[in-house]
């Protein structure tokens, strides 16, 4: 039975979090991340002499030439201040993620990096390589793929919905690159972050997450933690379902 908002006020026991099993993305190496998109050890040898550029959090950035670059370290959104002053975040970067923007979108989007970011510039001997040739277009597919996703999450769901399935995706992804299984990931995102990236308010991200901790489905006050991913699953089809019903 798929759970209605009432439901979601009802308290469940939670399990413990051990947090010495805690993943953190920034701790696993890039080379393992690259090693995981299936580059060979040959071509990423030289890894550890790979430039690097330190970004501060919560101060936007642009990249200033087509160079292949790929996200070491950090959480970083790509979007844009509107005119009110308010962040409107597209697409969001995670470790090992090969940082890709279009010339188009290059000059409408900048880099806001959630947390301290390093990124790695790749050198030609690697970028020339078949194998790196393959990974960034990879890159390139899946980046377009979450963009076209994220379009129909903001368009098909009401704030539940995007919060339910906002969690599910960035676990899948985390989950996809992690070096060990745990029941609880790194999350360095603010309820401000959500709350640019899926065009909601601060009060209702806060007021639903507490929703989803309250019920048992899941939790980011102490990292990233899904109870019940069928339960999410359940709340996004609803309203997809219920929007579908509306439109007809």
């Amino acid at each position: 039975m798929v759970r209605s908002l009432a439901a979601l006020q009802r308290p469940r026991s939670l399990p413990e979090i051990n947090a010495s099993r805690d993943i953190k993305m920034s701790d696993v190496p890039l080379s393992r991340h690259l090693l995981g998109a299936g580059l060979t050890v040959e071509a990423i040898n030289d890894v550890a002499s790979w430039k690097r550029r330190t970004y501060a959090q919560g101060i936007p950035f642009r990249l200033t030439s087509a160079q292949p670059r790929v996200l070491e370290r950090g959480w970083v959104f790509a979007g844009m201040t509107l005119p009110s002053g308010r962040r409107q975040e597209v697409h969001l970067f995670l470790p090992g993620d090969f940082i890709d923007l279009s010339d188009s979108m290059s000059k409408t989007f900048d880099l806001n990096p959630a947390s301290s970011a390093i990124v790695a510039d790749v050198p030609e001997n690697a970028s020339g390589r078949p194998e790196f040739q393959a990974f960034t277009a990879q890159g390139r597919v899946t980046k377009d793929a979450l963009m076209f996703a994220h379009a129909l999450r903001l368009g098909g769901f009401d704030a539940i919905g995007r919060i339910a399935h906002f969690l599910l995706e960035t676990e899948c992804r985390l989950r996809a690159s992690a070096s060990e299984h745990s029941p609880v990931l790194g999350w360095p995102l603010r309820q401000t972050h959500i709350a640019d990236y899926l065009s909601l308010g601060s009060v209702h991200v806060c007021r639903t997450l507490l929703k989803l901790k309250s019920a048992g489905l899941a939790d980011v006050s102490r990292g990233l933690r899904i109870y019940d991913r069928k339960g999410l699953a359940d709340i996004f089809s609803a309203t997809r379902r219920e929007a579908l019903a509306t439109a007809s």
